[in-house]
C-alpha cells in the first residue's frame, strides 16, 4: 500500500511534486506544440513589466495567506481522524486530478471534453464489472460520474419514477389514438398474462405496476418506431414531467400518492429526493432497523402488504450497503425475495442500493484476472477475508439491483468530488434526459443531457480511472485497501468493549451486539489475551483471533457506540445526563471550525443520535447494556474506518487510550460541582500573555485536574502593571513565593477551560496562595484563554512506575517550560523554566507540546540537582533521541506540592 498512498504524513510528496511536475510538463507541451506558429499572448516583454510583477506579487501574497488559512484544517489523513468520512488519498487518484486539472474540460457534451468523456464510459464499465452487472447483455448497464452519492440517489429515484408511470401515459395515448402504433405480441406482465398490445385494457394498479424492464422495452419500441418522434411529442405532453404531480394526479384519478420505501438509517439525501421530486417528506416510509442496524425484512414485508391491500403504489424500495448511521448493510437478499413475491401479488418496484460507502467492497469478492497486477499486488500473508458471509452475500447480489450509487471518493480514496449513479438496464438513463440545442450533436455520447448536472468537472473522471488502472478493482488491489479497513474496525470494536477498566468512573460499548452465543465476559477475556498489546503481524498471523474478529462489530467499517458514567458502582440512569456526556465528548473530538484550535483535538468522532421509534430493538439494547431509564432519543458516538494505516504502529490502542483520557476529562463537566479554581504562573509574559498551570488537589474530585493554559489580558493597562510585578518579583530571586491567579467567580474547571476563545473571565493576581484573609494585588483583572496545550483529568485508577519521570514540554517561541505530569505517585506540580529553545526540537513540536522524561532515572521529588540536565524523547520514528537542556537563572524551578 505504500506505493498506492500520499501517507498520513504526506511521506510520498516527493513521488507527488515529480510527477505532477511530469504532467503540467505535457499539458505545457501540448499547448506549445498544437498550431506553433501562432503568436504568444503573454511575451517576455509582458512577463518582465512592472503591472505584471506587481500582480504576480499580489498573488504570491494572496496565496501565502490562503495557505495559512488552510493551516488551521486538520489533517483528515492522519490515524487519529477516526470520526469522519475522510482519509487519505490515493497517489494515483490524486496524480489524475492534477494531471487533468490544466485541460479544464467538462464532461457536459463530447465537444466539451472529447478524451475524459470516453474516459468517463470506461470508468462506468469498470463500475459496473465491479458490482457484478451484465456487461454484454441487451440493454448494457450505464453509469455516469456525479458530485457525489446524494445526486446519485436522487437521480435514481427521479428515474425510478418516471419509468413507473411511463406506461399510464402511453395507455392514455393510445386509448385517444387507436392504431398510432402497435407492439408486438410479447408479455409484459406475468399476474394477468397481458401483452403490450392491449396495455389500454389493464387497470391503473396494473399499468403503474409493470417490470421495469418491461417499460423500457415498450419506450425502446416507441423510439424505434416509424411514428416514434409523433408518439414520444404526445407523451412527453401527458407525462409526469410536463404536467406536475398535481395535475397528472388529477388527469390519472390516481387516489393514493406514491411512496418510497428505505431504512430509517438511510441517508438523509433521500429526504432531499422526495422534497426535489415533490413527493413529500412523508411519502418517504422508513422501515424500522433491527439489532444489527439493517432494515427489518420482516417490517418491510408487513408495510408491503399494506401498500397492497390499500393500492399504495411503491416507486422504489432503498437497500443501505453501509449505513452512516451504524455501518449496516441492509437484507438486499431478501429485498429481491420480497419483489419477486409482492410481484405475484401485482405490486412492483424498482431497487436502488445506495452503496456510496460499501460499493468498493465488491472488490474483495473479485479474483485478479489481470496478469499485469500479479506480480506487482502479490497476496498478503494475511488471507483471511474480515468480510463477514451475511455481508459477502448482500454484495453479491447488488447485480439484481436496477440501480446502484457509488462513491470513488469515499473508499475508492480518491479526492472529493467523484460519485458515480450506474443502471442496470443502460435505456432507464433516457428518463431522466433533459437536452440542450447546443450540446449532443450526435457525434458520440454525450453524458450531460442525462441526470441531474449539466457542467460536469472532468477531472474527478481521470482521477478515478487512473486510481482504478494502478491498484485494480480485485481482492489484490482495493481488496487489500479494504481488508486493512475492516480490520481497523474490528480493533476499534475492540477498543470500545475494554477501554474502561474495572475501577473507572464510566462504561463504554458498542452499539452493534456481539453475535448470538458469544458473552460480554467472553469476548472481553478472548480480546485482553489475544488482542490488546499485540501487533499487527500477531493478530493476522492466528487463526483463532481471525476467526474472531470476523464475527464481531458492523457489517462494513463504521462503529456506533456510546459512553455512560458511574457515581461509585452505580450506573447513571438519566438518559438526559448520558446524552450530555456524549454530547461533550464530540465537542472536544469534533474538527468544527477555525475559530478552536483544532491542532489541540488529539482525536477526532462523530456524532448521531437514535429514536425508538426508528431503531427501537438497537433502543432497547442501549438502554438495558448502560442501565438507562425513561423515553427520549440517545445520543451516540460513531467511529469510521477509513484508514488502511490505522492497524499499524499500534495506533488504535493508542487513539483508545487518547479516548479514555478524554472521557476522564469530560465526566467533570456532568458531575463537578462550580468552585473556586487557582492557577500558579509560570514564566514570563509576551505580547500580553503568559502560561499558567492550575493548581491540582488530589484530594478533592473536582480539582482532580492537571491544566498548562496560556492566557491574554483584554486589557493593555492590567498586562502593564502585571509585568512590572513580575519583574519587580524576578529581581527579588525570591522562588519560593511565586504569582498565583484565581477565577473570580465559582465554576467548573471543565467549562472555564472548554468554552469559546472569545469568552472573557475576571480573574485576580495574588503574592502567595491566597488564604481568606489576603488581598489580590490585581482584581477584576479580564483575560480570556488563548491556547491550553494540556488539560488532563489526574488518572487515579492506572498507575505506572515509571510516570515519576514523565514530563510536559511545552511553549512558543519565546518561552519553553517542563512540567511535570501528575499521577498518584508524583503528587507535585513542579515546572522547570528553561533557558531556551532545545536545539534539535522543532519548534513546532513545542508549541503543540510534547512528552518527554529524564535520563538516569533522577529521583522524583529533586529531578533537577544541577541548572544543566538531559531529557529524552521518541520521534517519529520510534527511535529515542537525548537533549541536554538548561534551567532559566531567573524563573528557574517551582515546585508545589499538590
Amino acid at each position: 500500500m505504500s506505493a498506492w498512498f500520499l501517507g498520513p504524513k504526506l511521506e510520498n510528496i516527493d513521488i507527488l511534486q515529480n510527477l505532477t511536475a511530469y504532467s503540467f510538463s505535457e499539458t505545457a507541451n501540448l499547448r506549445q506544440s498544437l498550431f506553433p506558429l501562432d503568436r504568444s499572448c503573454i511575451t517576455e516583454d509582458v512577463r518582465q513589466s512592472e503591472v505584471h510583477t506587481h500582480h504576480i506579487k499580489k498573488l504570491e501574497k494572496e496565496l501565502r495567506k490562503i495557505c495559512q488559512n488552510l493551516q488551521k484544517s486538520p489533517n483528515f489523513a492522519s490515524t487519529r481522524v477516526v470520526g469522519l468520512p475522510c482519509s487519505d488519498t490515493t497517489l494515483s487518484g490524486t496524480l489524475g486530478y492534477l494531471a487533468n486539472i490544466l485541460y479544464n474540460s467538462n464532461n457536459i457534451d463530447c465537444a466539451g471534453g472529447p478524451v475524459t468523456t470516453a474516459m468517463e464510459v470506461e470508468v462506468g464499465e469498470q463500475l459496473c464489472e465491479m458490482i457484478g452487472y451484465e456487461m454484454y447483455s441487451t440493454n448494457k448497464p450505464w453509469v455516469h460520474i456525479t458530485c457525489g452519492g446524494t445526486i446519485g440517489n436522487i437521480e435514481a429515484l427521479w428515474a425510478a419514477q418516471n419509468i413507473k408511470f411511463f406506461p399510464l401515459v402511453v395507455q392514455k395515448v393510445m386509448a385517444e389514438n387507436p392504431g398510432l402504433i402497435s407492439f408486438p405480441d410479447e408479455e409484459m406482465y406475468a399476474t394477468e398474462k397481458v401483452s403490450f398490445q392491449n396495455i389500454t385494457e389493464l387497470s391503473i394498479w396494473n399499468v403503474i405496476n409493470i417490470n421495469i424492464d418491461c417499460i423500457v422495452d415498450m419506450a425502446k419500441y416507441i423510439g424505434n418506431h416509424m411514428n416514434g418522434e409523433k408518439i414520444n411529442k404526445m407523451i412527453d405532453k401527458y407525462s409526469l414531467s410536463s404536467l406536475g404531480w398535481f395535475n397528472f394526479m388529477k388527469m390519472y384519478k390516481l387516489e393514493q400518492a406514491p411512496v418510497v420505501i428505505c431504512s430509517a438509517a438511510c441517508h438523509y439525501s433521500l429526504l432531499k429526493a422526495m422534497v426535489l421530486l415533490s413527493l413529500g417528506k412523508d411519502q418517504l416510509i422508513q422501515v424500522p432497523t433491527d439489532e444489527n442496524g439493517r432494515l427489518n425484512a420482516q417490517e418491510l414485508d408487513k408495510i408491503l402488504f399494506d401498500c397492497v391491500e390499500r393500492k399504495i403504489p411503491v416507486i422504489s424500495v432503498v437497500s443501505i450497503q453501509g449505513s452512516t448511521e451504524f455501518g449496516a448493510v441492509d437484507p438486499l437478499e431478501d429485498i429481491i425475495i420480497l419483489r419477486e413475491k409482492y410481484m405475484k401479488q401485482g405490486l412492483y418496484f424498482s431497487v436502488h442500493v445506495d452503496a456510496a460507502f460499501g460499493g468498493y467492497f465488491s472488490c474483495i469478492l473479485r479474483e485478479n484476472t489481470d496478469l499485469r497486477y500479479i506480480q506487482d499486488n502479490p497476496i498478503e500473508k494475511w488471507c483471511d477475508s474480515m468480510l463477514s458471509n451475511y455481508t459477502r452475500n448482500q454484495l453479491n447480489v447488488l447485480k439484481m439491483a436496477d440501480s446502484v450509487t457509488i462513491d470513488p471518493h469515499k473508499y475508492g480514496f480518491v479526492p472529493l468530488s467523484a460519485g458515480a449513479i450506474c443502471y442496470r438496464n443502460g435505456l432507464m438513463k433516457h428518463f431522466v434526459k433533459l437536452k440542450a440545442s447546443y450540446i449532443d450533436h450526435g457525434f458520440n455520447e454525450s453524458m450531460g443531457i442525462y441526470g441531474i448536472e449539466g457542467s460536469r468537472q472532468s477531472a474527478a473522471v481521470v482521477s478515478v480511472l487512473l486510481s482504478h488502472n494502478v491498484i485494480g478493482l480485485n481482492k489484490c488491489g482495493y481488496g487489500i485497501i479494504l481488508e486493512h479497513c475492516l480490520l481497523s474496525s474490528k480493533l476499534m470494536y475492540c477498543n470500545w468493549l475494554t477501554i474502561a477498566k474495572d475501577e473507572d468512573n464510566f462504561v463504554c460499548f458498542p452499539v452493534t451486539p456481539l453475535p448470538k452465543g458469544t458473552s460480554l465476559e467472553y469476548a472481553k477475556t478472548f480480546i485482553k489475551q489475544f488482542i490488546t498489546g499485540k501487533s499487527f503481524e500477531d493478530i493476522t498471523q492466528t487463526k483463532n483471533t481471525l476467526e474472531f474478529l470476523k464475527g464481531i462489530g458492523s457489517d462494513t467499517v463504521m462503529t456506533p457506540f456510546l459512553v455512560n458514567f458511574k457515581t461509585g458502582d452505580v450506573l447513571n440512569d438519566d438518559i438526559e445526563k448520558c446524552n450530555k456526556l456524549n454530547v461533550e465528548i464530540h465537542r472536544r473530538l469534533s474538527l468544527v471550525n477555525t475559530r478552536q484550535n483544532n491542532k489541540r483535538k488529539p482525536l477526532s468522532v462523530l456524532r448521531s443520535a437514535m429514536s425508538e421509534d426508528t431503531n427501537p430493538i438497537v433502543y432497547a439494547y442501549i438502554k438495558d447494556m448502560l442501565g438507562l431509564k425513561g423515553s427520549g432519543g440517545i445520543d451516540y458516538l460513531l467511529n469510521f474506518a477509513k484508514n488502511p494505516w490505522m492497524v499499524y504502529n499500534n495506533q488504535v490502542e493508542i487513539n483508545g487510550s487518547i479516548f479514555r483520557q478524554i472521557v476522564l476529562d469530560t465526566i467533570g463537566l456532568i458531575t463537578d460541582k462550580p468552585s473556586f479554581h487557582l492557577f500558579l504562573v509560570a514564566g514570563t509574559m509576551f505580547e500580553n500573555t503568559f502560561f499558567c498551570e492550575y493548581i491540582t488537589n488530589l484530594q478533592i474530585p473536582d480539582h482532580q485536574y492537571q491544566a498548562i493554559v496560556k492566557f491574554q489580558f483584554v486589557n493593555a493597562q492590567d498586562a502593564e502593571k502585571y509585568q512590572a510585578k513580575i519583574k519587580d518579583k524576578a529581581s527579588k530571586h525570591n522562588r519560593n513565593n511565586h504569582l498565583f491567579m484565581q477565577i473570580d467567580a465559582p465554576m467548573v474547571l471543565g467549562e472555564i477551560l472548554e468554552s469559546s476563545p472569545d469568552v472573557v473571565r475576571t480573574v485576580s493576581f495574588y503574592d502567595d496562595l491566597p488564604p481568606t484573609n489576603m488581598c489580590p494585588f490585581m482584581s477584576s483583572v479580564k483575560v480570556k484563554v488563548d491556547d491550553i496545550p494540556l488539560f488532563r483529568h489526574v488518572d487515579m485508577v492506572y498507575t505506572d512506575g515509571t510516570m515519576v519521570d514523565d514530563y510536559f514540554l511545552y511553549g512558543d517561541q519565546h518561552r519553553i517550560h517542563m512540567s511535570r505530569k501528575i499521577s498518584k505517585l508524583s503528587k507535585s506540580l513542579q515546572i522547570a523554566v528553561l533557558l531556551e529553545k532545545p536545539s534539535d526540537l522543532p519548534l513546532h513540536w513545542i508549541e503543540q507540546g510534547m512528552d518527554v522524561s529524564l535520563e538516569n532515572n533522577n529521583r522524583p521529588r529533586e529531578p533537577f540537582s544541577q541548572a544543566q540536565f538531559a531529557i529524552q524523547y521518541s520521534g517519529p520514528d520510534g527511535n529515542i533521541f537525548k537533549q541536554t537542556v538548561q534551567i532559566d537563572p531567573v524563573y528557574g524551578l517551582i515546585d508545589l506540592a499538590v
